[in-house]
């Protein structure tokens, strides 16, 4: 996947996460029930969107950076978000255009396992996003030291 790829990846995961939080925020202004799982759930997307837009400012062709390693795999964290994210807001949109047809109030589509196993799932590639950003922040701290000492180095050379 080239830098331009996982840019646009990035962006689109982060949109898609933005989209589903406008959509949480109806529920939570609508929906009588779950509150504390509607609140989980956009709180869990709130901090993958942070970490997402972190990224997406290291990968963005302008910043001269190169691709993290996490984002070069079909399956990784950036595709497994993607399909779960899909996958909320499928669910989440389907009930929320009913309430405009209804004018009712929102039901909350989830059952309890079903939110806790996207919520593990998002905490999880949360995780691995974090960790490859991470390790992508040691790996420019690693390649700055040597660096300079390779200037220092040279700078301690006699010129002929």
């Amino acid at each position: 996947m080239e830098s331009l790829g996982t840019a646009a990846a990035l962006i689109n995961v982060t949109q898609l996460t933005g989209k589903i939080i406008a959509i949480l925020y109806d529920y939570q202004r609508s929906s009588r029930h779950a509150h504390q799982e509607i609140f989980a759930v956009k709180r869990a997307l709130q901090e993958l969107r942070d970490i997402l837009e972190i990224l997406e400012g290291l990968s963005a062709p302008s910043t001269g950076s190169h691709e993290l390693e996490c984002f070069k795999y079909i399956g990784g964290p950036l595709r497994i978000c993607h399909l779960e994210l899909n996958s909320l807001e499928a669910k989440l949109s389907s009930n929320s255009k009913l309430l405009g047809r209804l004018g009712s109030s929102l039901t909350w589509p989830f059952k309890e396992k079903e939110v806790q196993k996207s919520l593990d799932i998002l905490a999880g590639q949360r995780s691995n996003l974090h960790l490859a950003l991470t390790a992508d922040q040691a790996l420019v701290v690693d390649i700055s030291d040597m660096f300079n000492r390779y200037v220092k180095c040279s700078d301690a050379l006699p010129v002929r």
